[in-house]
Order: structure tokens, then C-alpha cells, then sequence
């Protein structure tokens, strides 16, 4: 796999108006967990893989719990890695094409200069200007330098790597070859949690392929309610999330949808499945997902 991207195209505006102070730059001894069947993870040899969960030993610094607003206070000194961060923020905010050219190391320089005065520009800056509420996550130590993790409200969590040169710290871009860093956005990304019961689901011990059952159940909101069979990794061939647009219930937290014959690509038999509800999506059958779930037998016919 390769990643090559520009900061810049990472790290988006900010419309907060009240106060808010960076915290100091403290990397220290941390660790991350991924489930290896979340959907988005790659495989990568910097983890240590055990059973269905892949941990990355890092040294980092995170604000999941309370993230830090951008974009608020300025911080033009660029002593840390999340001044410049911030500093950028604030140079999408006021479109200030010098400043944000400024933010960047030599070898990143052309390229964010042809991006913010050639014809893309206003493209760009209208791009970015789209963004809302932009937070500071976390930080951790990345190959020659740190990878600084922002979300914003409308396009999500972004990768934003930086250097320290002569003393300052500047964006810079990266020809990144190895998944670790996308694992970890990722990861911030779906914010995995332990999957919830649901109520009781009544369902049919038969049905014949070309018929259709309806499902209702309850689940945390936007939580997904998600169907799949005892057979390792197989994809999973139902997933309905609340409020999505296989929902046939409108009402946050109430899901409802089809389970189909034809969903079962074998075809007719006697399946085991199982039926959760995650707050991110499954991309394969894992064997710890079929430990304390709902288990199902059903004859297709």
C-alpha cells in the first residue's frame, strides 16, 4: 500500500469563537487496540497481532475523552507540533495563502504553493471552509517526526504529519508505504466499542429462498444491527445501521429491516448465524464474534 498526501488537504477550518488553551506537547508510552475485522483495518507487522486484535505500542498523547477546539487562540511561535496545527486553522480561516505556505518545510513548498495561488485556489478554499468545529485529538511519534490526528464535524478524522526543522515545527508531506498510521485514524475514526445486546428478535426456524422476513429490534442510535453466519471470514451479508437507508423505521434507536433468503449467497440449507449491534462496521467473520452473541438456526428451503 501507498499513501502519499499533502497536509494540507488533512487539517480543515474551524468555527469556534471562544477560548480555548493548547495543551502542552507530552508524548508518553501508550498502546492501541483495533479489532483486525473492523472494516478499514490493514495488516501490519509494527502491531502485535493477538486472536482478533491487533495492538500498536506507540508513544503518543490523546484527548479522545475531551478533544481541544481549534482554530481559537494563535500560536505563531510553532513550539510544538500542535501550534502549527493550529496555526494552520487559523490561516484557512482568514485565507491567508502566505501564512499557510509558511507552515510548511522546503520540500512540501511547491506544492502547497501551486495548491493556495494557482488555479485551484478558491476550489480549495471553498473545500475546506465547508468544515465545522475542528478538534485536536492526539499525537504520536511517526517515523522522522509526529502525526498529529484532527476531526471536524463534516468530513471526519485527518492525518497531519509534522517535522521539526530548526527549531520549528512545519507540515510536511509524506510518501508513507506502511498502513500503521491509517490503522490508528482509522481506529479513531470508528471509535470501536463492545458490541450491545438486543432485545429479543422473533424469527422463523424456516423459510424458502425467495421469501422475506421482517426484523425489528432496538439498539444504541446509529449503532449497526449486523447479520452474518459462523463461517470465518466470510463478509458479512446483512448490515442495516439505525437511521441508515436500509432502516425501515424512521424512529432514532427503533431498527427494522428484511432478512432475505437470497442474502444467504449458499443457498439452501441449515445456517447458524449470529446477530449484534456495533457501533462501527464488521468487515469479516472473526471468531470472537461468535462468543456471547445471539445464535440463530434457520432451514432455507
Amino acid at each position: 500500500m501507498k499513501k502519499t498526501f499533502l497536509t494540507y488537504i488533512c487539517l480543515l477550518v474551524s468555527s469556534f469563537s471562544f477560548s480555548q488553551e493548547l495543551p502542552d506537547f507530552n508524548l508518553k508510552k501508550s498502546s492501541i487496540a483495533l479489532p483486525i475485522y473492523m472494516i478499514g483495518t490493514m495488516n501490519d507487522k509494527a502491531g502485535t497481532l493477538n486472536g482478533d486484535t491487533l495492538t500498536y505500542q506507540l508513544k503518543g498523547q490523546w484527548f479522545l475523552d475531551n478533544p481541544i477546539k481549534l482554530g481559537v487562540n494563535s500560536s505563531p511561535q510553532l513550539k510544538n507540533p500542535y501550534h502549527t496545527v493550529n496555526e494552520l486553522v487559523m490561516a484557512y480561516m482568514s485565507k491567508d495563502a502566505k501564512k499557510i505556505v509558511s507552515l510548511y518545510n522546503a520540500s512540501s513548498n511547491s506544492a502547497i504553493t501551486d495548491l493556495v495561488n494557482g488555479s485551484s485556489a478558491p476550489a480549495f478554499l471553498e473545500y475546506v471552509g465547508k468544515a465545522q468545529q475542528v478538534e485536536l485529538l492526539g499525537a504520536i511519534e511517526y517515523k522522522n517526526g509526529f502525526m498529529v490526528y484532527t476531526k471536524d464535524a463534516t468530513y471526519g478524522t485527518h492525518e497531519n504529519f509534522v517535522v521539526k526543522e530548526k527549531g520549528k515545527y512545519l507540515l510536511s508531506a509524506i510518501d508513507d508505504k506502511e498502513p500503521t498510521s491509517w490503522n490508528i485514524g482509522n481506529y479513531l475514526r470508528c471509535n470501536p466499542k463492545p458490541s450491545e445486546p438486543l432485545n429479543r428478535i422473533a424469527l422463523p426456524d424456516s423459510m424458502n429462498m425467495n421469501d422475506s422476513f421482517l426484523i425489528e429490534t432496538k439498539t444504541k442510535p446509529h449503532y449497526f444491527v449486523e447479520l452474518y453466519t459462523s463461517t470465518l471470514k466470510q463478509n458479512i451479508p446483512i448490515r442495516v445501521m439505525d437511521n441508515g437507508p436500509l432502516d425501515l423505521d424512521p424512529v432514532l434507536g427503533s431498527v427494522k429491516f428484511y432478512l432475505k433468503g437470497k442474502s444467504f449467497t449458499n443457498g439452501k440449507g441449515i445456517y447458524t448465524f449470529y446477530i449484534a449491534s456495533f457501533n462501527y462496521q464488521i468487515m469479516q467473520v472473526a471468531s470472537s464474534l461468535l462468543d456471547n452473541r445471539w445464535k440463530y438456526t434457520l432451514k432455507l428451503y
